[in-house]
């Protein structure tokens, strides 16, 4: 497909990638479903000429309209950039950048693909080398750029500015129970030495005052600005902020946690590193199980009896009465249920269960026929 040309940028075009067995991406045009805005279309399109595309979708494009495909590898490299991001130092020109890419990151990659052509080669061995092509983009990039590695990300995207300089930190805190979780706000300080770099963190509190005075004005504007900008688009940030409780450490109720890491996906778009419990990323959520025919029947027909119960599970376990009376009498959206935290949304389980505890109720207690079921 060659470029779009100048006149044809203020129109939609079709577009989509295609994965190669060889684990390279490469434009193809789309179906009715896959229209992009041109002067988008026109950018990605250059860029995947220039061996660049992967990277610009994820360093680029955030805001941008795509459809189902161009929007996953959007979001796969924007998870590279942030990957980078939480990095305590920038790579120096000329170092081999390897950033880390886990397991459990690679199989969500993996599920979440939506259908596109090539989709039957997309392995942990592809996903791998896509995030190597990153790495290795990243690399150019740097060597080419007369600044700092600091410095092309700022001019790269306003997300970037002051990259990984502050973390917001959710740990628990099982010592107390009214106040099951911890926050802390940091700052990270680099100390270069003739033989190594030293990187140490710091609460936000002593920023106020190790950069006091008209003199280091700038270096604390810089510093704060990337956690005021992502206030703009978060309420809960914006109240710590305006309280002054984003300076020290606060011992948190699971309530005031829940909001906070549902604000995550926010701060995290806005150029804010976050550290939260590995829990969170796979949180387990009570849910109805319906079972039907658990028990079974000597044979099958349209007047086969078959057995029909509901209950509340978390994964495997089924709920038992009492646990069960905890979860409805939860005040908060995150409760501890048999050692972890489960988030819960109450009224829509209770809906759900109501609903099908109500058909188990109106079918009779030898159970349902095989074709009710």
């Amino acid at each position: 497909m060659s470029l779009l040309p100048p006149h044809a940028r203020d129109k939609s075009t079709r577009l989509t990638l295609a994965l190669s067995p060889v684990g390279t991406l490469s434009i193809q045009t789309g179906s009715e479903e896959d229209k992009v805005a041109g002067d988008v279309a026109w950018r990605i399109e250059k860029n995947f000429q220039q061996g660049q595309g992967l990277f610009h979708l994820g360093a680029r494009e955030l805001r941008a309209a795509l459809p189902p495909v161009l929007a996953y590898w959007r979001d796969f490299s924007h998870h590279f950039m942030k990957a980078v991001s939480i990095l305590q130092t920038m790579p120096a020109k000329g170092q081999l950048i390897q950033i880390p890419l886990a397991d459990e990151d690679i199989a969500h990659w993996l599920s979440a693909a939506p259908p596109m052509p090539g989709l039957d080669f997309l392995n942990d061995v592809t996903v791998r080398i896509l995030w190597a092509e990153l790495e290795s983009t990243l690399q150019r990039h740097l060597v080419r750029f007369p600044g700092s590695a600091a410095r092309f990300f700022q001019r790269l995207h306003p997300s970037w500015h002051q990259i990984g300089r502050i973390h917001l930190q959710l740990a628990e805190n099982p010592g107390d129970p009214e106040r099951p979780f911890s926050f802390q706000a940091t700052f990270s300080v680099v100390t270069r030495g003739l033989q190594q770099t030293i990187t140490t963190e710091h609460p936000l509190r002593r920023a106020l005052i190790d950069y006091a005075g008209t003199q280091h004005r700038e270096k604390l504007a810089s510093l704060m600005n990337p956690l005021h900008d992502a206030a703009k688009h978060s309420l809960f940030l914006q109240n710590l902020i305006d309280s002054a409780e984003i300076y020290d450490p606060q011992a948190w109720t699971p309530s005031e946690a829940y909001l906070f890491l549902k604000s995550v996906p926010t701060l995290e778009k806005n150029g804010i590193a976050v550290r939260v419990p590995n829990w969170w990323k796979t949180r387990p959520r009570p849910q109805v199980r319906v079972t039907l025919g658990e028990r079974a029947a000597s044979w099958l027909d349209a007047e086969t009896l078959l057995d029909f119960s509901v209950k509340v599970a978390l994964g495997d376990h089924t709920l038992t009465p009492e646990e069960w009376r905890q979860v409805k009498e939860a005040n908060q959206s995150l409760a501890l249920i048999k050692g972890q935290w489960v988030e819960i949304d109450r009224t829509r389980l209770q809906e759900v269960l109501s609903y099908w505890q109500a058909v188990e109720k109106s079918v009779s207690k030898k159970g349902i026929t095989f074709i009710e079921g």
